[in-house]
């Protein structure tokens, strides 16, 4: 047995290699017909995908059709309300500002009395529960 193995081992390459000599000559018109169905597949797939293109091209609701031309408009709209807002934003921050000063302000002009804030404060809790 030991001697059939090693015939059909030393037989086993040249077979191969006698096949792959032999192949050569079909593999190549084969891959080249194999090319050919892909590119007419390809072309095929390509004019369905445009004609599906054109065609939902055609069924676009006018809604949205009207939404698009609208949207430069809305987009500078857009824009200036944003400064809009930036505006409002930088003077409710400068009046905090302001007020925060003028707290300190009339702080500083005040003695500072820690009974008498807290005798006004108890006034005012007092106030606001009585209403």
């Amino acid at each position: 047995m030991g001697l059939m193995c090693q015939s059909l081992g030393s037989n086993l390459p040249k077979i191969v290699s006698s096949e792959k000599k032999d192949m050569d000559p079909l593999l190549i018109p084969l891959m080249g017909i194999l090319l050919g169905f892909f590119a007419i597949g390809a072309g095929t797939y390509a004019k369905v995908q445009k004609e599906k293109n054109q065609a939902l091209g055609s069924q676009i609701d006018p809604a949205v059709l009207q939404a698009v031309k609208e949207l430069p408009q809305l987009r500078a709209e857009n824009r200036k309300l944003k400064e809009r807002l930036q505006n409002v934003e930088y003077i409710v921050t400068s009046m905090d500002k302001e007020i925060l000063q003028l707290h300190a302000s009339r702080k500083e002009n005040r003695e500072e009395n820690p009974e008498e804030d807290i005798a006004r404060l108890k006034r005012r809790l007092e106030d606001g529960s009585n209403s």
